[in-house]
């Protein structure tokens, strides 16, 4: 019950957040019968998702500011219930598994929470006090690719962290196509657990019952497009066990960051990704083509993370 309570607090944030982008019309209009944001459908997918993963992920190419504090935003009884009926659902749809199991994607969406508040830029930093500075917002947006600045993109990170082993069965992908399971044919035997997994999540977020939650989180078809795609690459980038996959992300990886203009965007010694606002600009392909592998390794050593964890060590709340 903790991990569920928590888990759906993360969530109530991260909305108050989009929410907060909104205006007062716009909030005024939500969840009223004149609202129809949460029918919003996109066109009838026949691949899987896998054929959906997008080397670039158009974010907002702006740093738009928040019309209110998130912290004032109120969450509607309604919505306030559907996140925590849909966490409690996606905690059921969890396997009792040693290691692949909801404690271990709480874990998950606690790295990756922690690691999306890590994204700055170097002068953001005062090194001699071990803090963060204010820092102007647009500057912030340019020198984190957007991740920032756009409270759509880390809702879509914390939800892919929340539900990138929904029905895992404990097994790796190599022994379910190996003894050829229904699903292991479905996905084309690629990516197997992370793809049912990903679509037993979305079938259920699009079911009637969530109609006001999804309101909260996209207010158009391009939004949820966005959403979609930000969702399906973070889930696909946890199989990290696929070699083929590996090589085409660590290729993208090359040309987004291996190239003059790139090199000066990385990681430093506190495992903080920065930039130098002094060197040179990139253009807006570039600078989303960075966000979008940006958030797959966020997501990918979020996973990962919680194997360097002790047994003994048990799920705790941070701020």
């Amino acid at each position: 019950q903790l991990e569920v309570q928590w888990n759906a607090d993360v969530m109530k944030g991260m909305i108050r957040r989009i929410l907060a982008m909104r205006s007062k019309d716009q909030l005024k209009l939500l969840n009223s019968p004149k609202s129809r944001h949460g029918d919003i459908k996109l066109p009838q997918r026949h691949g899987t998702a896998l054929d959906e993963v997008q080397e670039v992920i158009k974010l907002p190419s702006e740093s738009l500011p928040y019309q209110q504090d998130p912290s004032a935003i109120e969450l509607s009884p309604a919505v306030r219930s559907q996140v925590d009926h849909f966490v409690f659902t996606i905690s059921q749809m969890y396997r009792s598994n040693p290691f692949h199991s909801f404690s271990h994607a709480s874990h998950v969406v606690q790295s990756t929470v922690k690691l999306l508040s890590r994204i700055v830029r170097k002068e953001a930093i005062d090194y001699n006090d071990m803090c963060y500075k204010e820092s102007n917002g647009d500057a912030l947006h340019k020198f984190t690719f957007g991740i920032t600045s756009d409270p759509i993109t880390q809702f879509a990170c914390v939800l892919a962290a929340l539900i990138h082993d929904v029905d895992h069965t404990g097994l790796p992908n190599s022994q379910l196509v190996k003894e050829g399971v229904d699903i292991a044919s479905k996905y084309k035997n690629k990516s197997v657990a992370e793809q049912n997994s990903f679509d037993i999540a979305w079938d259920l977020m699009m079911s009637p019952q969530y109609r006001e939650m999804r309101e909260c989180i996209y207010s158009t078809k391009q939004e949820l497009m966005r959403f979609r795609q930000l969702l399906v690459n973070a889930v696909l980038a946890t199989d990290i066990m696929d070699k083929e996959l590996n090589a085409l992300r660590k290729a993208r990886w090359a040309k987004a960051f291996d190239k003059p203009q790139a090199k000066h965007t990385r990681l430093d010694h506190s495992g903080t990704l920065t930039s130098d606002s002094s060197k040179g600009s990139n253009s807006e392909e570039d600078a989303n083509r960075m966000a979008t592998i940006v958030i797959e390794h966020l997501i990918q050593a979020s996973d990962v993370s919680h194997t360097m964890q002790r047994k003994s060590d048990r799920f705790v709340t941070v701020s």
